[in-house]
């Protein structure tokens, strides 16, 4: 592992040198990405992945060739372990979660971030370059070639297979509430930190990531004393119990979260809310609470308080597509169409391959008058999943409204044709 990450950060400077931004910025993530995946330093295995991330976003080249050769020196041999091996599914959400901020940029014209979140995506999936690796090495191939033919059809193809992995055997209907707390928790920690690599503040604010404490303060007592062998920070006890009582902390907050979404599963929405304002008094900074209690509101015919739960939600995780897109739902039931198109164009630009806002933007610009806008979206709704009846059915309406009977006919003929009912 260690000659891997040694080999994608020479290719980096490599591209330093022949001034392609781009590729720098894709192996400096590949290199932050097999980092994070393994214990190569034998501390806690997403410091050096931490490091890297900070170079990079601080264009701290000194700090960059410091961690290239500690690594270098740095003998291979049977004390690398994988450290963070865990269930296939925890693994797949990442690999999503890191790939869906490379489309994000890319949507964005941020092209130095699709570049690095690309290359960050190939690194945590490095395990996966064998030639039989069954299905997670042919994605990881798609998701290369896609790169490097700028082929976004095979990285929303890898996209999908990445999903579906994250959804397969999820055992939180097998577990306990405080087993399925922890997992819960895990999981959306998991799809922060992999979404924040190279944003600082947001992975710090998030706790997602293990702040750094071994290269980085090392790299400043070399800078401070001109030592080139100081030893390797140990962790300090302190700041262990403060993450562990933040961690029992974080346990309880999904843990009234769970058993609020369990209550509205069952049509308590009442119960849901209360349990959802628990988790918020323990942690009012927790954007998971606020969307969640916003469905119950909505649900529970209050619109208004669902409306302004989103907004929290929105505005502690600007991130998260389904706080926009459900704010959305709400708008368009009070009748606020422009808002709700608004909000169903900020969750796509979030997430690109979110079918419903496409669908449900759609059904907004038809109600507007806009046909023509809202068949392009039942068309991209259509492309990211050929078989949702919902998406043709709509666009033979808007068809109808354009005159145009045969393509309608053919649309509501597919529509019953996916479901009779």
């Amino acid at each position: 592992m260690i000659a891997l990450v040694v080999t994608a950060l020479l290719r980096a400077f490599d591209a330093l040198d022949q001034e392609d931004d781009d590729q720098y910025a894709f192996h400096c993530g590949e290199a932050g990405g097999i980092a994070a995946s393994a214990a190569i330093f034998g501390v806690r295995a997403l410091e050096l992945c931490d490091d890297i991330s900070d170079a990079y976003e601080d264009t701290d080249l000194d700090f960059m060739r410091y961690i290239l050769r500690e690594v270098s020196e740095r003998p291979s041999g049977n004390a690398e372990n994988y450290a963070r091996t865990r269930d296939s599914d925890l693994n797949a959400l990442e690999f999503d979660a890191a790939l869906g901020e490379a489309a994000k940029a890319k949507t964005q014209g941020d092209l130095s971030r699709y570049s690095l979140m690309t290359g960050f995506t190939t690194g945590l999936m490095f395990r996966y370059y064998s030639p039989d690796s069954g299905t997670l090495g042919s994605v990881l191939a798609q998701i290369v070639a896609g790169y490097h033919a700028q082929s976004d059809d095979l990285l929303r193809e890898a996209r999908r297979a990445l999903a579906a992995g994250a959804r397969m055997n999820d055992p939180m209907p097998f577990m306990n509430k405080n087993q399925a707390a922890r997992y819960y928790e895990e999981r959306r920690r998991t799809m922060r930190w992999a979404q924040n690599f190279g944003l600082r503040y947001a992975r710090y604010q998030d706790k997602a990531v293990a702040i750094p404490l071994s290269l980085s303060i090392n790299y400043q007592r070399v800078q401070q004393s001109g030592e080139t062998d100081a030893p390797l920070a140990e962790d300090d006890p302190m700041s262990l119990e403060r993450q562990r009582v933040a961690d029992e902390k974080a346990k309880d907050t999904a843990a009234w979260v769970l058993e609020g979404i369990s209550k509205g599963e069952q049509g308590d929405f009442d119960g849901a809310i209360a349990d959802f304002g628990r988790a918020i008094e323990l942690d009012p900074a927790y954007a998971l609470a606020y969307l969640n209690r916003g469905n119950a509101r909505s649900f529970n015919g209050d619109p208004d308080g669902a409306i302004i739960d989103f907004d929290h939600a929105v505005a502690l995780d600007p991130g998260n597509a389904e706080a926009f897109y459900n704010r959305g739902i709400t708008r368009a039931s009070l009748g606020d169409y422009e808002g709700a198109v608004a909000d169903y164009g900020s969750a796509i630009e979030r997430d690109p391959n979110h079918v419903s806002a496409y669908i449900n933007r759609g059904i907004m610009k038809g109600a507007g008058g806009d046909y023509i806008g809202a068949i392009t979206d039942f068309d991209c709704a259509i492309d990211l999943d050929p078989n949702n009846a919902t998406a043709y059915s709509n666009r033979g309406t808007a068809r109808s409204h354009i005159d145009d009977h045969e393509g309608a006919m053919a649309d509501y003929n597919r529509a019953i044709e996916l479901d009779p009912k």
